[in-house]
């Protein structure tokens, strides 16, 4: 399998890890306002989807057992690392520590599961070519039923694997293809439309008073509400829809490269787990104060990353700390 590297696409992941750092400040906004929860809704209401899809496009070395196990080890060090970290910062206790993957960092344990099963289940030569349709009726089957199921939540990231596999499933299904050239069959009009629809409907749900977060019920954070489950299971569903939609209409508005956004979005995983210690001591107190805090943490980790130096001691810092406490 081979996923066709566009720059256009570091693109989109970079303005995604963007969306997730001003999301994650807005949601940790002690005093939440009309404003953070309308723009926290329409981040919410595809980024996380899309960034998962594009993880599991880029995902290779399937048939490669050497360069496999090479990625997951990366991927590993990066979360051992942070997991640390937090886990000193929460007071974890022992077991807690290997069983309960700290704030951000369900994303890195969800993302070496989701590899490791795909990579066992291919090279099991399981249903032969029809692997990735089976998974992807499976895992969405397994993501909507999941929510019926109080006790399954943030151990072992079990709720966010179900709720996200179908996405990484998906991205590895379009792999060998231009996801821009697909995405060109809707019309720049319709691709702008959706995404002001979007908009709309989300600042109408939120001034009608309709609050169900949609960071809670699709992300998978917390199951059904007991006493409303089915209802709950049909907004989950449409939610995957509708992520599907304007996930399309992201990638298709995303026309030309840009040099900022393609260096963030080759350095996603840095942005995604810096900001997390941010937030780990901070909480911004207003939603004015949000959006500038955000701002200072991406150019902040922005001048740490872009200059060679720093950048390339913080990443051996961390390889000697990991390979330090291993032994």
């Amino acid at each position: 399998m081979t996923a066709v590297r566009d720059s256009r696409m570091d693109s989109v992941k970079g303005l995604l890890i963007l969306l997730v750092v001003l999301g994650h400040f807005l949601t940790h906004n002690t005093h939440p306002t009309l404003v953070s929860k309308i723009c926290a809704d329409f981040i919410y209401s595809f980024h996380m989807p899309l960034f998962v899809f594009i993880s599991g496009y880029f995902s290779l070395h399937f048939d490669d057992k050497k360069r496999f196990w090479k990625g997951i080890l990366r991927i590993f060090e990066t979360y051992a690392f942070f997991q640390i970290i937090k886990a000193v910062r929460f007071k974890y206790s022992l077991a807690w520590f290997f069983i309960m993957p700290a704030p951000m960092l369900w994303y890195l344990f969800a993302l070496m599961l989701w590899r490791i099963i795909y990579y066992a289940l291919s090279n099991m030569k399981c249903c032969g070519k029809h692997l990735n349709m089976v998974l992807l009726i499976t895992t969405l089957l397994l993501s909507i039923g999941v929510g019926f199921i109080p006790s399954v939540g943030r151990i072992l990231a079990l709720s966010r694997f179900f709720v996200f596999a179908p996405w990484f499933v998906l991205g590895i299904m379009m792999q060998g293809k231009n996801l821009f050239d697909e995405c060109d069959k809707m019309s720049n009009i319709w691709a702008w439309g959706i995404l002001s629809a979007t908009l709309i409907l989300i600042i109408a749900k939120n001034i009608a008073g309709f609050n169900i977060p949609l960071r809670r019920v699709f992300a998978g954070t917390a199951p059904y509400p007991a006493d409303n489950q089915w209802l709950f299971c049909m907004y989950r569903l449409l939610c995957y829809l509708t992520s599907f939609i304007i996930s399309v209409a992201v990638i298709r508005v995303v026309r030309k490269p840009n040099n900022f956004l393609n260096e963030v979005g080759v350095n996603t995983m840095k942005y995604y787990m810096f900001h997390g210690v941010v937030l780990m001591f901070f909480s911004p107190w207003s939603t004015p104060i949000a959006f500038i805090s955000a701002v200072c943490v991406i150019v902040g980790i922005s001048i740490l990353l872009f200059t060679p130096t720093v950048s390339k001691r913080l990443m051996i810092l961390q390889i000697v700390i990991i390979r330090f406490i291993s032994q």
